[in-house]
């Protein structure tokens, strides 16, 4: 597996008006280009294993074996893999979460009905609960579940990091605390 990152100033552009934080944080392109510089550095580091433990947790391979990562000031999504440039350390968790993303993108054929079934399961469960039941929650459940696994092997320093940082958005605390509920395992097993 081998990502390429990129940075464009249209790209950049394109996304002005998406940002998850409230103020604007364009970066310049030197500004760009030093993160990226360190980032890569970091990553190439941790790269094989954090692939490896994706393919290990989820039970996929990756279908394309190169990807771009387009690296931005604003926003972090899988399709087109996206991440935002900020501290180093959260970008790695932030990649390899939207590598998870990925994966199950790539292999959707395979998992459409283990996922869907899943998808049933977990709003019968929590159904009655104070949990959101909004798509962006129920489908990280299973996102979560793996990224859990999976920090825990490769980067088990930055789980706590990671648990912190999702408490200030409810869906994706939600989601945490249902996949620790059904157990993290037991939920990126049942889509093996």
């Amino acid at each position: 597996m081998n990502i390429n990152f990129k940075y464009s100033g249209i790209y950049e552009s394109r996304l002005k008006g998406f940002n998850y934080f409230k103020k604007d944080e364009t970066l310049s392109r030197k500004e760009a280009f030093k993160i990226i510089d360190r980032f890569e550095l970091v990553w190439k580091k941790e790269e094989k294993r954090i692939f490896n433990a994706i393919e290990k947790i989820t039970g996929y391979t990756f279908k394309n074996k190169k990807m771009d990562c387009w690296l931005n000031s604003r926003a972090t999504f899988s399709d087109p893999l996206s991440i935002r440039l900020e501290n180093i350390e959260v970008m790695v968790d932030n990649l390899l979460h939207e590598l998870i993303h990925v994966i199950y993108s790539q292999n959707i054929k395979t998992i459409d009905k283990k996922w869907l079934k899943q998808q049933k399961q977990i709003k019968k469960i929590f159904s009655k609960s104070d949990f959101s039941m909004a798509p962006v929650c129920t489908n990280h459940v299973p996102i979560h579940a793996a990224q859990i696994l999976i920090t825990k092997i490769v980067r088990p320093k930055r789980l706590q990091q990671i648990v912190s940082y999702v408490d200030s958005f409810k869906d994706y605390k939600d989601a945490f605390i249902m996949a620790s509920i059904l157990g993290e395992k037991k939920v990126a097993d049942d889509l093996k």
